[in-house]
């Protein structure tokens, strides 16, 4: 995922292990991004750039209600680059184009519950040059390739705060991927399902208790 630096709040950047909270993935460290709730984020917004290195980009957001208790963001961004030239003055083929429409929403389900869900697509298409066996000398050959992939996802978060210092959180996310690799030519697909849930109050004077679990199922093809 690309995340359009406009929606981001913040960014947690926790050295360190940190399995028993962030999973068995978070070896050395966890780089958390936190974007924005959609009602800080309200109004349109278009911001354009144009350069030689990245060539341009282009962002697009527009947030509103949607009734009294919910309000929603909805975003788009493109950006790409055009191909460098080797050092034989041959055209590189690194070319890249990336798009990605993005959608929150944030749902005040009562004066403890909250409800957020998010959504978005992107899709990216870049070139690259790999060397290739040939049956004739100089038994190589230079090709041009290109990669296309095209990802989904959806996450829907419930947030039950009971009080300051007590809080339930249920959440799920449904994350797909295909990759169309030319080097050599493949087809990837990749389906993640996860799942998870935390509870913490406090205990005793000064202690806090932490309760949770999750499951996670990932479905990979290679064709």
């Amino acid at each position: 995922h690309n995340v359009p630096i406009e929606n981001i709040e913040r960014i947690e950047v926790v050295r360190g292990p940190g399995g028993s909270v962030w999973g068995s993935n978070a070896v050395n460290g966890v780089i958390n991004i936190i974007t924005r709730h959609s009602l800080d984020s309200q109004g349109n917004e278009v911001v354009a750039s144009v350069g030689t290195e990245p060539s341009g980009s282009l962002y697009a957001r527009t947030g509103d209600v949607l009734n009294d208790d919910a309000t929603y963001r909805a975003s788009f961004r493109l950006d790409g680059a055009g191909s460098s030239d080797t050092p034989g003055g041959r055209d590189g083929n690194d070319d890249w184009r990336n798009a990605q429409a993005d959608m929150r929403i944030d749902w005040s389900l009562s004066a403890i519950d909250d409800l957020m869900i998010s959504a978005g697509v992107n899709a990216v298409r870049n070139g690259d040059l790999a060397v290739a066996p040939t049956l004739t000398a100089p038994y190589s050959a230079i090709e041009e390739h290109e990669t296309e992939r095209l990802g989904v996802h959806l996450l829907a978060r419930w947030d039950r705060q009971y009080t300051e210092d007590e809080n339930l959180m249920v959440q799920g996310y449904v994350d797909h991927r295909d990759n169309e690799v030319g080097t050599p030519e493949a087809q990837d697909a990749r389906t993640v399902v996860d799942f998870q849930t935390r509870y913490y109050r406090p205990v005793l004077s000064e202690g806090r208790v932490h309760v949770g679990g999750g499951v996670r199922v990932t479905k990979d093809s290679l064709d």
